[in-house]
């Protein structure tokens, strides 16, 4: 079972990358794009975002009460497997192409949140040869960095082959059969496995998710994702859109593998920085103004954004195009806010909880997000006038105006959110510390008082043993005065 869980993962990068990660110009660019505007393309991609983000927390609680891990798993590649078998479709638009999100959203639910705590799990389970349990939880972690590392590696070679398949339709077939290889393997090795499943049970337990109740504190700070979603959404939107018109779009890949990578980095860096360099007290502090540098990424982003299209319209005018690489920066800092700001989200409030409900966790957060993609939505709908049928014909760059006035605004709301919960968690760790002083300080009375105890017991033995002392002396006197009467009596007989 081990072993083919990075065949899922292989094959759900590749899906990921070549894909999801393109999808607007799927609808834009390919043969069926005379049904698809531009606006509707960004539409129907935002939708799906709004879709993942709601099926990943209700996944995230059904895997606690009803349907296994596993199940999940299975079902969610089943319906990445229906979507690639029957592409879209330039009729019946609005019915079957939903129908095609909707099977994308679903196999891009069992991805990353369930597969990662999934292999673990079976690590756990299997220690070496598969016969014994393995409890060292550090050998855990490790070998399931080595096989999501190497996963992630082979499916980002598939997609850049992927990439350079002229049509669609291949490249949805190359995706189809590296998929349901992975679910006829994965599906051959559940049924001897399907009893330890059942007595394993589920991953979490009903109490440790009512634990969730208390999770409401931290609504503030997850609903200025709002904002950070409708940037996250825009740039995962328009970003490959932009790639795919200027020189060398055949190596749009590589920019999505390499905010990835930023992504990634950057968030591995900043934990392990503040775990080592930054006092256990205050790591919580550290993590939020983690997450506010991330939030004033965003604003930076939606700047370089607004900035690089500017340029770009002004060279199309000139029937001139740039070249793709110009958008590095705006990926790379798409990465960065998303690896700062969402996961030192992810690790403040997980720090507030056991850490199995660290999947729970980042599920409220990544729904936060897709309400961001809601408003994308409708933000596009307000400014239908800044969308025309092609890119080249759209005022992109004022959408990106836009953005960065918001996301501005919700920088200076952030910030305040920043000295309140750095205030509030200042407070508790003085309150714990001070409980710490009164707690040494009542040991101590009660350990001179033990001592007190003790010398009073030790003089009271004294005294005892000097009253039995005394006793004893008077004892013997009385012995004495006993023997002096008899000798007079024997003196006066013998008168």
């Amino acid at each position: 079972m081990i072993i083919l869980i990075p065949g899922l993962l292989i094959s759900r990068k590749l899906v990921d990358l070549a894909i999801v990660g393109v999808l607007i110009t799927y609808f834009s660019d390919s043969e069926y794009s005379k049904v698809f505007t531009f606006q509707k393309a960004a539409i129907f991609t935002s939708i799906q975002d709004v879709i993942l983000a709601t099926l990943t927390v209700v996944a995230a609680w059904i895997s606690c009460y009803a349907i296994r891990p596993l199940r999940i798993l299975i079902f969610s590649t089943v319906s990445y497997i229906l979507e690639t078998s029957r592409e879209f479709s330039e009729t019946n638009f609005e019915l079957l192409n939903m129908i095609g999100i909707i099977l994308l959203a679903v196999g891009e639910v069992g991805a990353a949140p369930l597969l990662g705590p999934f292999l673990a799990y079976q690590l756990r389970q299997h220690g070496e040869g598969g016969r014994t349990e393995n409890s060292n939880e550090d050998q855990v972690m490790a070998q399931k960095r080595v096989w999501r590392r190497f996963a992630w590696c082979c499916g980002t070679a598939a997609a850049f082959y992927a990439n350079n398949i002229k049509t669609w339709k291949k490249t949805f077939m190359f995706t189809l059969l590296l998929m349901g290889g992975s679910l006829i393997l994965l599906l051959l090795e559940t049924s001897s496995t399907s009893k330890e499943q059942e007595e394993a049970g589920t991953l979490c337990t009903v109490a440790q998710v009512r634990e969730l109740k208390s999770l409401l504190k931290l609504l503030p700070l997850w609903s200025s994702f709002i904002v950070f979603g409708l940037v996250l959404s825009a740039g995962n939107t328009f970003f490959p859109k932009q790639g795919a018109k200027m020189i060398s779009e055949r190596y749009l890949i590589f920019l999505l593998t390499f905010e990835a990578i930023i992504r990634a980095t950057i968030s591995y860096l900043s934990k392990n920085l503040i775990s080592k360099f930054v006092p256990e007290t205050k790591q919580r502090q550290a993590q939020v103004l983690r997450t506010f540098i991330g939030m004033v990424m965003s604003t930076v982003c939606c700047v370089v954004a607004w900035q690089v299209e500017v340029r770009r319209l002004e060279k199309s005018k000139q029937l001139e195009n740039m070249i793709m690489f110009w958008l590095v920066p705006q990926f790379c800092l798409l990465g960065l806010m998303e690896g700062l700001a969402l996961h030192g989200c992810d690790e403040y409030s997980s720090s507030h909880f056991p850490e199995r409900m660290e999947y729970h966790v980042s599920a409220i957060s990544s729904f936060f997000v897709g309400i961001g993609s809601i408003f994308n939505i409708f933000f596009i709908l307000a400014n239908k006038g800044e969308f025309a049928e092609t890119l080249d014909d759209s005022r992109l760059d004022k959408y990106y105006k836009s953005l960065t006035v918001i996301s501005a605004v919700n920088v200076c709301y952030n910030l305040l959110l920043l000295i309140l919960y750095i205030g509030s968690d200042q407070s508790v760790d003085n309150e714990g510390l001070q409980t710490n002083n009164i707690i040494g300080s009542d040991q101590g009375v009660d350990n001179e008082g033990l001592q007190t105890n003790n010398t009073i017991g030790s003089d009271q033995i004294v005294d005892n043993e000097g009253l039995q002392t005394n006793n004893t002396i008077g004892s013997d006197q009385i012995v004495d005065n006993e023997g002096l009467q008899t000798n007079d009596t024997t003196d006066a007989d013998a008168i």
